[in-house]
């Protein structure tokens, strides 16, 4: 950590915990950024830093701080050399416990002043309190002093508690003692910067780092939005704390009425689920607490797996029902439904829930248990509207949720779900994906491949051969083929493999889920004497290797098995089969084995 010198206004470098007594006392700087403002190289040469603008309020905070007995200071715009990505990520992830270890906070408001464009009185409407960053800076400090644009004292955190807690949302506990803020959700805590924007889309999820104790989050500027993905996934491997899945909340049930349900934009449609700063309900995070793990016939909750727009993880859901429609069982549930008392209007509105008709494709109401709640007798649980492939349970979001009691969830099934982050990446139907082997696993697309055994092998056909069938007996049906030639030029043999996929996608017929078939067929058309090898599978399991061909062929020197396996996953767009080739067991031929005999005796 740089800091400089209240006195000579030069940088040196601290080793060490800024926590730790030992350490320097410093006062920080908190402010927001204009123009010309003073960098890392310009301070090294203070005739330049003195002609930029920003240079200004760098020696007035050190002023200030020497005035009171520090004899360093630190400033963002300075101290960081932000041409260095290792030393910047470093220094963001580290802020947070900066401006908390401080002896002293000097907030900055350019805007308010005489002549600025916010006059006395209405320092709250200042730029300041709009920020990303400056959320932090007003959080984590013990006391804050704020000046106006002439450095005219206006007031502290402490004695304006009060005012900062109705004009940031930021309860004034935590205002008084930073370290209260673990005591209040991760929704409530996401909240507190709602309305703060940053120049650069990635500061928006980074200046939240310190408020959840995030300390090693690596930074990639140029990822956009997914830099919240990345930091809803630190938070959900940080702390077991259910409130971050309350985004995109709007209304309970007992509050429903006749509601256009039908329409997107409809209060009872989701705008989200993990929670983000402007779409979490203030008028939930602000009494959620989450649940304890050890709660007594609930368990503690399984980390999440978020892959791109679909996370998945554990979760108590139970199918509902009222009193006027009782939908088919889904059997992934054990076929349990729970019914809900609601007036005529309510149930109507809830039974009209399908903004995006998955009722027509089998999809079913749902209610999932979300750990947290005012009390441990009044928790919530969200509706999911929720439908079957593959004995997988895919679920998308609503916008309502209903209280419940840990006696009514005990009874819940608990399961994996698949739950759409973005109705829009909805695929119901499985994909087949292109064949790869062991060395281009990670790769997307593999149209050919080499093996140094003296095989080869590439796609025949250029995209999936797709075919969509709509029968009132079969449900609906997509069939894919890929073809491919292996091909093994020594012996002049050219193989033909074929990968057949056709999945039912049936759910409210039968058994309320369809199955889908697999079949693997390798030929060879160079030689009729050689036998068609074919394997087949119904698959309705859980994720994994779900079929595997082998036969035994020639290789340079010997033979080798060949190996085509299926897999089944569920990622960031859809749920896939994805087949591998690859040889094993690998026997050296007669003639080679008689070669190594004889290398070994001489």
């Amino acid at each position: 950590m740089r800091l400089i010198n209240t006195t000579s206004l030069e940088l040196k470098e601290f080793l060490g915990d800024p926590t730790n007594p030992r350490f320097p006392r410093y006062a920080i700087l908190s402010h927001t950024w204009e123009e010309e403002e003073v960098t890392f190289q310009d301070i090294q040469d203070l005739d330049v830093a003195k002609k930029k603008a920003g240079f200004s309020k760098i020696a007035r905070c050190c002023e200030i701080a020497l005035d009171e007995g520090l004899s360093w200071a630190w400033v963002d715009t300075c101290c960081i050399d932000k041409s260095n990505n290792n030393e910047l990520s470093e220094a963001i992830n580290s802020m947070f416990k900066w401006y908390e270890a401080s002896t002293i906070c000097y907030a900055y408001l350019s805007d308010v002043g005489d002549v600025g464009v916010v006059k006395y009185g209405d320092w709250r409407y200042s730029r300041w309190f709009t920020r990303g960053w400056t959320l932090q800076e007003l959080v984590a400090p013990f006391e804050v002093i704020i000046y106006d644009q002439e450095w005219k004292q206006l007031g502290t955190k402490r004695r304006w508690a009060k005012e900062l807690e109705e004009r940031a949302g930021i309860p004034r506990d935590v205002l008084l003692f930073p370290a209260v803020r673990r005591e209040h959700s991760v929704a409530a805590r996401m909240s507190w910067a709602k309305g703060r924007q940053t120049t650069r889309i990635e500061d928006r999820a980074y200046s939240l780092l310190g408020l959840f104790d995030i300390v090693n989050m690596p930074l990639v500027y140029g990822e956009g939005q997914q830099s919240f993905s990345r930091l809803h996934e630190a938070i959900m491997n940080t702390h077991q704390d259910d409130s971050i899945f309350l985004g995109g909340l709007t209304l309970e049930d007992e509050s429903l009425s006749n509601l256009p349900a039908t329409d997107p934009d409809s209060p009872t449609d989701s705008q989200g689920f993990l929670a983000m700063p402007d779409n979490v309900p203030h008028n939930l995070v602000t009494t959620l607490r989450p649940l304890p793990g050890a709660s007594v016939g609930i368990g503690q909750r399984k980390d999440p797996r978020l892959r791109g727009n679909i996370l998945s993880m554990n979760m108590r859901v139970i199918q509902v029902f009222s009193k006027h429609s009782r939908p088919t069982p889904i059997p992934i549930t054990m076929k349990k439904q729970i019914e809900l008392n609601l007036d005529p209007a309510k149930q109507k509105a809830l039974e009209d829930l399908d903004a995006h008709n998955l009722k027509a494709e089998g999809g079913s109401l749902c209610l999932g248990f979300l750990r947290c709640g005012p009390t441990a007798d009044r928790l919530l649980a969200r509706y999911f509207m929720c439908f079957l492939s593959n004995d997988e349970l895919f679920a998308y979001p609503t916008g309502l949720y209903r209280y419940v009691t840990i006696r009514e969830v005990q009874y819940w099934p608990s399961m994996q779900c698949h739950i759409f982050l973005d109705v829009d990446i909805r695929k119901p139907f499985p994909l087949l994906e292109s064949l790869r082997d062991v060395a281009g696993w990670e790769l997307e697309t593999q149209p050919s491949g080499t093996f140094n055994n003296g095989w080869s092998w590439e796609k025949l056909t250029p995209s999936n051969s797709e075919k969509g069938i709509n029968d009132p007996k079969l449900g609906l049906v997509r069939r894919n083929t890929h073809y491919y030639q292996l091909s093994f030029p020594p012996r002049g043999q050219a193989w033909t493999l074929a990968i057949s996929l056709e999945a039912n996608n049936n759910i409210s017929r039968v058994r309320g889920v369809g199955d889908t078939d697999i079949e693997v067929k390798l030929q060879c058309p160079t030689d009729s004497e050689l036998d068609v090898q074919v394997v087949n599978s119904k698959h309705r399991t859980r994720q994994g290797p779900v079929i595997e061909l082998c036969h035994r062929m020639p290789v340079l020197g010997g033979s080798a098995e060949l190996v085509i396996s299926v897999y089944y996953g569920v990622d960031a767009q859809a749920h896939y089969y994805s087949p591998m080739i690859r040889f094993r067991a690998f026997e050296a031929s007669n003639t080679e084995q008689e070669k190594g005999r004889k290398a070994v005796s001489e």
